[in-house]
């Protein structure tokens, strides 16, 4: 499904925002967006706001004619159209006897817009070409419907639902159970944002897979009604790239899935870290968000992952989002200053055993190794000993202890 008004995000497809690094940070090497999206799993959501009318007009529904469909088949078959005559001949194989049966399935073509007339000749129009494609043809009821609709910009169009409504009789209009409910009828004026979509052939999320219809000829005053009766959710998985409208209209259980925009998570992502202001801390080459050692969390130091919060996600005209969160975003150092405060941490993290040359070894490989761009300087077993014991409160933790005991016994 195409969103609408995606045009304001278009200014940042190719943004990209580098975090700055410290002048003796290498650069890294560009990673392709397949490979940084599947860290950010970004899903959008919020409640469709759902207006509701009765409308006097017409509804097609999309249905196996055959015997129209062979009709068209022939006047797609010959540039200068076709007729009676040549109908009859070529598909009812008698141009004569048949010439009226021929021309009332000719009419009937043209009543319902597929075929057009010119100089008594029949010529396909786009609606029969679209019919032609689709092996089906829309056969339009006359009526007044009750049409549910939305104008959230996500939707590819805004048609929900269509069914018929039944039209109070006279008397329940004066003295039925109807009375009340008449007396508070308003009427208004269609809005342009459904009228737009006159004519055009859609598929509503609500028809319970009823297929295609097509609303035409509609009068532009209808009631509006203030009970919708619908309760619908829209879920834009970013990530995914795919589209979902879950939820209830009228007796209708809704829960349909489309294609979404491609090709735009990382604009999406930009826009939701500038709205924090921290954009400018987004390393797109490193996949990261830079941040000072500080900066970080107790809870993150080690994970090197943040989950973050956005309380109203905007996107100009695609509107607001509920509050989101998205999860394990990665984390870097800022400089290579907050590399090497960030990696002696982790360091001392893993002191939880006595500190024996091949483990600290180990751990000192383990400590450093998130921060490979940047140089880090971390001490050897016996100094980092020596420099935390003179360093130590009154009572020595356990980290003390595994170094020096470790160094003490020359393990």
């Amino acid at each position: 499904m195409k969103i609408d008004n995606f045009g304001d995000l278009g200014g940042l497809l190719q943004a990209k925002q580098t975090a700055k690094k410290s002048r003796n940070t290498p650069a890294t090497k560009t990673t392709n967006l397949a490979d940084r999206s599947t860290r950010q799993q970004i899903v959008l959501r919020r409640r469709i706001e759902v207006k509701c009318w009765r409308v006097v007009g017409d509804v097609a529904t999309a249905k196996r004619r055959p015997e129209l469909l062979t009709v068209l088949q022939r006047a797609n078959e010959l540039t200068n159209g076709t007729d009676a005559a040549d109908a009859a001949a070529h598909l009812l194989f008698e141009s004569v006897s048949r010439r009226a049966v021929a021309q009332r399935l000719i009419d009937i073509a043209k009543m319902y817009g597929l075929l057009e007339e010119r100089e008594k000749r029949y010529f396909l129009t786009e609606l029969g070409a679209d019919a032609l494609k689709v092996k089906q043809i829309f056969i339009p009821e006359h009526g007044t419907w009750t049409v549910w609709a939305s104008k959230d910009p996500l939707l590819e169009q805004p048609i929900l639902r269509v069914e018929p409504w039944r039209e109070p009789t006279a008397y329940e209009e004066v003295r039925g159970k109807e009375k009340k409910a008449v007396e508070k009828r308003t009427f208004e004026s269609l809005p342009d944002w459904l009228l737009e979509y006159e004519g055009v052939a859609t598929a509503p999320p609500g028809s319970g897979g009823g297929g295609q219809l097509i609303l035409q000829g509609l009068e532009r005053k209808a009631e509006s009604v203030v009970e919708t009766n619908a309760s619908l959710m829209i879920e834009w998985d970013v990530s995914g790239e795919t589209l979902s409208v879950k939820g209830r209209v009228a007796s209708a259980e809704v829960d349909s899935t489309f294609s979404a925009e491609k090709d735009v998570l990382e604009s999406v992502w930009i826009e939701l870290l500038s709205r924090e202001g921290m954009n400018h801390r987004w390393d797109a080459d490193a996949a990261a968000l830079r941040l000072k050692f500080n900066e970080v969390d107790l809870s993150e130091r080690e994970s090197m992952r943040r989950d973050m919060g956005f309380s109203s996600p905007s996107f100009g005209s695609l509107g607001i989002f509920d509050p989101m969160v998205v999860h394990d975003v990665p984390l870097q150092a800022l400089t290579e200053a907050d590399a090497q405060d960030w990696a002696a941490w982790r360091l001392e993290q893993r002191i939880r055993d006595y500190a024996t040359m091949s483990r600290y070894s180990s751990w000192v490989g383990e400590a450093a190794m998130p921060f490979s761009e940047f140089e880090i300087d971390l001490p050897d077993r016996d100094s980092l000993a020596e420099k935390l014991w003179q360093e130590r409160q009154a009572r020595p933790s356990s980290v003390h202890w595994n170094l020096v005991s470790a160094k003490d016994w020359g393990l």
